[in-house]
């Protein structure tokens, strides 16, 4: 027979999974009449939770999980090149979820969760109470370019210095006066800090920010068919800044159609430095993410948490840089680093700085 599950323990008990787990976990305030009803249903359906079982045997599955709200996309594929590189080394399975923002995606990564000994979060996934839950069962939980939350390890690439340092590129290296940002702040926390970098070089010039961001998925078709109605309105913008490379060669593509030429007709840059964005032509200008860095070191993290050791106090914040190739309108290519950025004016690239929260 299938093993019960948490959810047929609160349907039998007639509450929340949150109650449930509070009553297992004995944490939070439950009253007595619902924490009977919830200890007969655990016994009435024979519920067990795997991770309980597993702490009471000392035992390990060798094995840890990374959960992505989608798996497209070369941002994606660098962090799990990354994480299965340190999983080889050390031994250990690698599991992929992704959660495609099903209604329970929840549900599917707590299951997941039963399965492995620590779990790897992206951004839009698992956040607040559910995450919460996940901690009160006692997974070993590392965030990857979410939002700091108190008493949770994280692995974060710092992007609101970069992205002004890009835009002021723009303004004073080549005193362009009309930018536009293409891409959705909402998407995530890195996009929310590119977009307030984009304001920030404006406002560092004394200039007045432009409207937008133009909102759209992170996906090429997305940036070709928004570059397509940007490109056709009425005041001429000089140079795009996209939230990511994808969305840049939409860009390329677009200006093709519309008879323009990059960079003498217009200016675009990216971020991310995949593979496509050095051949592209002309070569693309961008931020550099060490992707595969990212997922070792959030490994590595995870490694410390499964040990032990007491690391729920850091952030480790990896630096990028910046790219410049002609697509800016610049001749050959070059690494700049962020002006602002203490990781970049302090570390070498690819080397983690941890800094307590």
């Amino acid at each position: 027979m299938a093993r019960a599950t948490i959810y047929e323990v609160a349907s039998r008990a007639g509450v929340s999974i949150t109650t449930v787990s509070r009553v297992l976990n004995d944490k939070g305030p439950v009253a007595e009449a619902t924490r009977h009803r919830i200890v007969n249903a655990i016994r009435e359906l024979g519920y067990e939770p795997s991770w309980l079982g597993r702490a009471l045997a000392g035992q390990r599955r060798n094995a840890v999980g990374i959960v992505f709200p989608d798996l497209a996309g070369p941002y994606h594929a660098g962090v799990i090149a990354g994480l299965e590189a340190w999983a080889a080394a050390s031994d250990v399975a690698l599991f992929i979820l992704g959660t495609h923002r099903r209604r329970q995606s929840s549900a599917l990564v707590e299951e997941f969760a039963q399965h492995v000994d620590g779990l790897v979060l992206t951004a839009q996934t698992v956040q607040g109470e559910e995450l919460e839950r996940l901690l009160d069962q006692g997974v070993k939980v590392v965030l990857l370019g979410q939002p700091v939350q108190a008493g949770v390890p994280a692995v974060r690439v710092e992007s609101q210095s970069y992205a002004k340092t890009l835009t002021e590129h723009f303004l004073v290296d080549h005193g362009l006066q009309h930018l536009g940002f293409l891409g959705d702040p909402n998407v995530s926390p890195d996009i929310e800090e590119r977009w307030q970098g984009f304001l920030d070089g404006h406002v560092s010039q004394g200039r007045r920010p432009p409207g937008g961001p133009w909102r759209t998925s992170l996906r090429e078709s997305n940036g070709y068919k928004a570059a397509i109605k940007l490109l056709a309105g009425r005041r001429r913008l000089e140079a795009i800044v996209c939230a990511n490379d994808e969305l840049a060669l939409g860009v390329y593509t677009a200006a093709v159609e519309r008879g323009l030429r990059i960079p003498q007709d217009l200016r675009v840059s990216g971020w991310d430095d995949i593979p496509q964005a050095r051949w592209a032509v002309p070569g693309l200008t961008t931020i550099h993410q060490p992707l595969e860095a990212l997922g070792q070191r959030a490994g590595e993290i995870l490694t410390a948490l499964l040990e032990g050791k007491n690391l729920v106090a850091a952030t480790t914040w990896i630096p990028s840089t910046l790219i410049i190739r002609q697509s800016c309108g610049c001749g050959g290519e070059r690494e700049e680093a962020a002006a602002e950025s203490p990781q970049s004016s302090i570390h070498g690239a690819g080397e983690a700085k941890t800094t307590p929260k």
